[in-house]
């Protein structure tokens, strides 16, 4: 056992296979159940002795944000039983899902470092995915042994609060719940701290310290650079399919926690201390008639909310944040993002123009012949299914689009975006470029994850996307010399690079999607 002295007390972890040392399940916060609930996250209570940490720590309790039911895979007439096969499939291939016990009390996280001694290495701090109301540290994608092996860098994830016990706006109810909107992020902000004070014992540089996060890691990731708590404790960050430019309006946020409140029978004015007594269950369920109604807070449920406090302004919107505009940023998406959630529907890959041609009427309408002959001409290996997906995700690309011209004309930071089109030949091809598909190259993880299939290229992309992100870590650069030159974004030319078969930058790919197609009210 590798043991670690942190300020609330020594920690053991355990040495992997390939010489990193692994610390699970380390606490960054106290409680946050019962009194604690909903409140703004404390420091833990010392202990003495030796804590063990070598197994995953508790990851918070949640209710899935049920994305593929977005994405069209509640379709009453699909068989169950095929959906629930193909969903294994998908979770299967994005790492297994999440392990380790559950709870409201879930402030700990995860840290993989070549050694605790004497060396100032980046840091890496990953926040996972799961929109805002689900998820967890604790997935196979995610174990960073291999990235710290690779970079000579500390990686570090991240658990905390998530939907309603994360992000229920109170601060009407009182002052005892302020910053409630919030507190799932200011988890964050307090497991940031702990790296500030406590990395240099694992081997960590707390002066070249990276944020990292996909889809709702990414999100969270770009709302961070928009609150003052975090400004000096993030030096390098990188949104990945995830690219939040609004949070939730006090408004709506308030709405939906009346809507709450009612839906409970509780007076927290009049009871304050009914709130921290009800079970996690019946929060939960009320919650759920809430977000699936028109009292929800917006389309991604209980989300960070503009408090004018802990959030004094929208990530990018009208423009990058003051707090976080001076933070280098690396963004980007994959070209395909919304077939991983589509295809939980059985019949994503057979289904044929006759029937995806309503749903586009749906969605796009009187524009849908015009822009499925634009996706036609740009996107060869266009199927049914795809124009399908892409009616629902191709917003996805245009907000990461946005937020990467918004951040480039502040010139307060160098931007660096790309953009993954490697398409992957898991489930006969079907997914092309999907979402999550990044996960496993960025942590060199393509077997405990097998998003990119067998497919021997695949670890040439893993070098190179890997090699990046880890450049990046340490310089705030991601050029390496596995990769042609990367340009700097700028909003005169566009330089993206696009990974796929070769990876090349390229000034402004696919234009004509950008100036086609909104971005998407799951982010803007």
């Amino acid at each position: 056992m590798s043991v670690v002295e942190t300020t609330a007390g020594k920690v053991g972890g355990r040495v992997e296979d390939n010489g990193i040392v692994a610390f699970l399940g380390v606490p960054y916060g106290g409680p946050t159940s019962g009194p604690r609930r909903f409140r703004p996250p404390v420091a833990p209570d010392p202990w003495p002795g030796v804590r063990d940490c070598t197994r995953w720590g508790a990851r918070c309790k949640q209710s899935m944000l049920r994305l593929a039911a977005r994405y069209g895979a509640a379709d009453p007439s699909a068989d169950r039983a095929a959906v629930l096969e193909r969903g294994m499939a998908l979770i299967n291939l994005s790492g297994g899902g999440d392990q380790g016990p559950v709870s409201e009390d879930c402030l700990n996280l995860n840290v993989w470092t070549p050694g605790a001694c004497g060396a100032r290495r980046p840091v890496m701090v990953w926040l996972h995915g799961g929109g805002f109301s689900s998820g967890s540290a604790n997935n196979a994608v995610y174990v960073g042994d291999r990235l710290a092996r690779r970079g000579d860098v500390v990686v570090v994830t991240v658990n905390h609060r998530l939907g309603l016990l994360g992000f229920l706006h109170l601060d009407e109810t009182g002052g005892e719940w302020a910053g409630s909107g919030n507190a799932g992020l200011l988890d964050v902000v307090l497991a940031l701290k702990w790296v500030r004070d406590n990395i240099a014992g694992f081997g960590g540089d707390p002066g070249r310290v990276m944020v990292f996060g996909q889809s709702g890691g990414g999100a969270k990731v770009a709302t961070l650079l928009a609150m003052p708590a975090a400004k000096g404790l993030v030096h390098r960050a990188a949104v990945q399919s995830g690219p939040a430019l609004r949070a939730v309006t006090a408004e709506a946020a308030d709405r939906a926690a009346h809507a709450l409140l009612r839906a409970l029978g509780v007076d927290p004015r009049r009871d304050p201390g009914r709130l921290a007594e009800l079970p996690t269950a019946a929060l939960m369920t009320a919650a759920a008639k809430v977000v699936g109604s028109a009292d929800s807070p917006g389309p991604l449920g209980f989300a960070p909310v503009l408090d004018g406090t802990v959030l004094p302004a929208h990530p990018a919107d009208p423009g990058p944040a003051p707090a976080g505009r001076d933070v280098p940023l690396l963004v980007g998406c994959t070209a395909d993002e919304a077939t991983f959630m589509s295809a939980f529907h059985p019949r994503f890959g057979h289904f044929t123009m006759d029937e995806v041609r309503p749903r586009l009427a749906e969605t796009w309408g009187a524009r849908a012949a015009g822009r499925v002959e634009l996706l036609q001409r740009l996107r060869p290996y266009w199927t049914p299914s795809f124009l399908l997906a892409w009616s629902k995700g191709i917003a996805f690309q245009t907000s990461t689009s946005l937020l990467a011209d918004r951040r480039a004309d502040a010139g307060t930071a160098p931007v660096y975006a790309y953009l993954l089109s490697w398409r992957s030949p898991v489930l006969g091809g079907i997914l092309g470029a999907p979402h999550c598909l990044d996960l496993p190259l960025v942590f060199d993880n393509n077997d405990r994850a097998r998003m990119a299939g067998g497919d021997p290229d695949a670890e040439r992309l893993a070098a190179e996307l890997a090699g990046a992100w880890i450049a990046f870590a340490h310089g705030g650069d991601p050029n390496h010399l596995e990769l042609p030159d990367w340009p700097v974004y700028t909003t005169a030319e566009r330089w993206t690079m696009v990974f796929d078969r070769p990876s090349r930058p390229v000034s402004d790919p696919e234009p004509e999607i950008r100036a086609e197609f909104p971005p998407s009210p799951l982010f803007l």
